[in-house]
């Protein structure tokens, strides 16, 4: 069922302006509101782009429109008011409403469509013209993604705690910035490891290098980790900021000679830190803790519950698990994406796993993006997650062979 709606342009950025996700999303510290800003995102997006694809068959057809845009609020009621505008104006603004349009479009965007409805009805009557500048909502296809939104905004994601804590642990190299000696921040990418009591960094420096320099002349620092695999703003990032000191050779002999066991136990090849050029330091003072799991999923931890938080111990089989998977299994995973979240995908991928579910990388209309599957139930073991994976393939499998477009 097609719903069409003709469009001054005047109306676009005003429904631009009304749906357009919020722009202190990454600096709001909700992570709910967050999720459910993406997901409608993500939302708006697709159901553009397939509205685009809609749009241009239409034309090519020179589809004769019906008078479906005679009453403007039967059809807003219809639709919820949702609704992708597209053709020679989608420029100037394009989007989708997440919430009720009747309460927020203004008085004078209402006026203005139903000036425009009274041109669709003209134009109506002239049989094979060509399909404007229009809103169309394909209702099945919004249905589908309204199902899709909802579950990723309620998918069961790691608490920000664990999983910052989980990234710094995982991770052996970042980007450490240090004030300069004229005041301006000044990056390095270092090595480091985290330790396991409380997560904070071990580094060894070298004496000739100039971040060696600024943090004995300023100990205030801050480090940059990324996932494994990070491409871009979509992927997760957690920057640790603090206090950063030497730890003193004359008092503290055997406590670097742990230190440096521990740091080579995450860089087994590293065996300069024994040379004398090389000093131990640590982070002995949490300052802040700021997490971006990716777009629309980023706040503030607090540094104790930073420092309490278990890491998750399932993330260590994540590489291994996702190669099999995506080169042997790679057909399965759409599959799983349909079942779990009601969307069609063309491709998917798995790109990482913890112990209460997995990430995967979808494709579709040529739009790449996220999507987070959880587990029926945690696994707390690797044998757990090769079991929750396989109950998830059986189910989905399972579906699909019942279905009747199958």
């Amino acid at each position: 069922v097609i719903k069409t709606l003709t469009l001054d342009l005047d109306v676009g950025p005003r429904l631009h302006s009304v749906v357009r996700p919020s722009s202190n999303v990454e600096t709001s510290g909700t992570a709910m509101a967050g999720t459910r800003r993406a997901a409608g995102y993500l939302t708006w997006s697709l159901l553009l782009r397939h509205s685009h694809k809609t749009l241009a068959t239409q034309r090519q057809q020179r589809h004769v429109v019906p008078a479906a845009c005679q009453n403007v609020r039967n059809i807003r009621a219809s639709v919820n008011g949702r609704g992708t505008r597209t053709g020679a104006g989608a420029g100037a603004g394009v989007g989708i409403g997440m919430g009720n349009t009747s309460s927020t479009i203004s008085s004078s965007s209402s006026t203005s469509l139903r000036r425009a409805s009274t041109k669709a009805k003209a134009s109506d009557e002239e049989e094979g013209h060509e399909v404007p500048d229009t809103v169309i909502m394909d209702v099945d296809e919004e249905r589908m993604l309204q199902a899709f939104q909802k579950h990723q905004s309620k998918a069961k994601k790691l608490p920000f705690p664990q999983e910052s804590r989980t990234l710094v642990d995982i991770g052996r190299y970042g980007v450490l910035s240090t004030l300069s000696e004229d005041g301006f921040p000044s990056g390095s990418i270092v090595g480091y490891a985290a330790k396991k009591e409380n997560g904070l960094p071990i580094f060894v420096f070298s004496t000739m290098s100039s971040h060696t320099g600024e943090i004995d002349r300023d100990c205030r620092c801050s480090l940059t980790v990324t996932a494994p695999g990070f491409k871009g703003a979509a992927d997760g990032r957690v920057s640790i900021m603090g206090k950063v000191y030497k730890v003193s050779e004359e008092e503290e002999e055997e406590r670097i000679a742990e230190l440096r066991e521990e740091y080579k136990a995450k860089h087994p090849n590293a065996f300069w830190v024994d040379f004398g050029d090389f000093s131990v330091y640590e982070m002995t003072e949490l300052v802040q803790v700021r997490l971006v799991g990716g777009f629309a999923r980023a706040g503030s931890i607090n540094p104790k519950a930073f420092m309490s938080a278990e890491v998750d111990g399932m993330v260590q089989f994540s590489e291994p698990i996702c190669k099999h998977m995506n080169d042997d299994h790679v057909e399965q995973i759409p599959i799983y994406v349909k079942h779990y979240t009601g969307l069609t995908v063309d491709s998917a991928k798995m790109l990482s796993i913890d112990h209460i579910g997995m990430n995967v990388e979808a494709n579709r209309d040529g739009q790449t993006f996220k999507v987070r599957l959880p587990y029926p139930e945690p696994a707390k073991d690797r044998k757990g997650i090769k079991d929750q994976i396989v109950t998830m393939s059986k189910a989905a499998r399972s579906a699909a062979e019942a279905s009747p477009s199958s």
